[in-house]
């Protein structure tokens, strides 16, 4: 009714359905007073179109995050076991993208990112493009949270974190690069399915995600498929900025980062452009991953943008990544080489520089 009432520009149509909202939240909060243990998958999809309404009112500051967070609770309740069919089954698919909206919006990990959480309800069905991808998503708040975690050390402490961040990022680029190639395959094939089951067999890229020179890029065909690329690209693109806190070869890594965020940008021109209310949804859609490139990208200087603010988003880490590696306005190195020049004199040439990295992959 919401949307309908913007699509028309219609107050009244959306006063209307605030008042329908509103009545939805008063009945929540008496279910919820009830204190079950467990919540049926009408209680738990009735929280998430609640999710889906703010995404469209923003009635308040922070009521988005309490509806997901609130849903994700009730799934938390009845376990991962119970979550392996049926319709919670579908409801927790379609949740874990939001958690992790929600999570590296509040700079924090959630318990979904758990062995757990990521292996037990997919049991009895398989994952599909777009599972594997937020469990690559999930993966990088890993990341993020560990970064967060040695910027904040003491220099006694710093080299375990180093060590784990390096296996972290190292590992999901690789898999990012993987799961790129996987959807390639697919769609050299005739048809691409984001629900359809993904082998999740690693293939032989592990050197190849490695090289700089090398640009994995999913074109898209379509509003979902520029979506899932908008979020593939971002993912890369804070991967491969986080390179610069444990490894000297990440400045090789630029033009990558600059395909990327080309990526992000085509992919939202693409979707305002196309007609009808699909685009505003497609604008909302790649907005997130649009927002992360104004923080990460290769277009600021200290990660942060116009109105942006500042405790979202890991961009503190951001910020840091992008005055440590001194990075001008283009996402060139900037006219101090004196950084550029340090690192080359103690690795002479590309190839030992990426065989460093590769080597620690190897390791892992």
């Amino acid at each position: 009714m919401f949307f309908y009432g913007s699509l028309a520009d219609d107050v009244s149509i959306q006063t209307e359905a605030c008042k329908w909202y509103l009545r939805a939240l008063r009945g929540l909060q008496d279910l919820l007073s009830q204190e079950t243990s467990s919540f049926t998958g009408d209680v738990v999809c009735a929280v998430v179109m609640l999710t889906h309404f703010e995404t469209l009112a923003a009635t308040s500051t922070d009521g988005w995050f309490q509806h997901v967070r609130g849903a994700a609770t009730m799934l938390e309740s009845s376990g991962p076991e119970s979550c392996r069919e049926g319709f919670l089954h579908r409801l927790f698919r379609h949740l874990r993208l939001l958690v992790f909206v929600a999570s590296i919006f509040k700079n924090e990990e959630h318990v979904f990112s758990s062995p757990e959480w990521m292996d037990i309800p997919f049991e009895v069905y398989p994952k599909g493009p777009f599972d594997v991808l937020v469990d690559n998503l999930f993966s990088l708040l890993s990341c993020l949270t560990t970064a967060q975690d040695l910027l904040k050390s003491q220099a006694g402490n710093a080299e375990p974190l180093r060590t784990k961040l390096i296996t972290l990022v190292l590992g999901l680029i690789t898999r990012l690069h993987n799961w790129w190639a996987q959807c390639t395959a697919m769609m050299n094939l005739g048809g691409f399915n984001a629900q359809a089951p993904m082998n999740a067999a690693k293939d032989d890229s592990d050197f190849q995600a490695l090289d700089p020179d090398h640009f994995p890029i999913l074109h898209h065909l379509d509003m979902p498929t520029a979506a899932l690329a908008t979020l593939y690209d971002a993912a890369n693109i804070i991967a491969l900025r986080l390179l610069s806190l444990v490894s000297p070869s990440a400045y090789l890594y630029e033009e990558r980062i600059q395909r990327h965020a080309r990526s992000i940008l085509l992919a939202k021109s693409f979707v305002e452009e196309i007609p009808g209310p699909t685009s505003n949804r497609g604008s909302t859609m790649v907005g997130f991953p649009y927002q992360i490139l104004c923080i990460w990208g290769p277009f600021t200087t200290d990660g942060h943008y116009p109105g942006a603010n500042k405790k979202q988003l890991f961009s503190n880490v951001a910020a840091y990544v992008l005055r440590h590696r001194g990075l001008g306005c283009t996402g060139q190195i900037s006219d101090d080489r004196s950084l550029e020049d340090s690192v080359s004199s103690s690795y002479q040439n590309n190839n030992m520089r990426l065989e460093l990295d590769r080597a620690r992959l190897a390791c892992t």
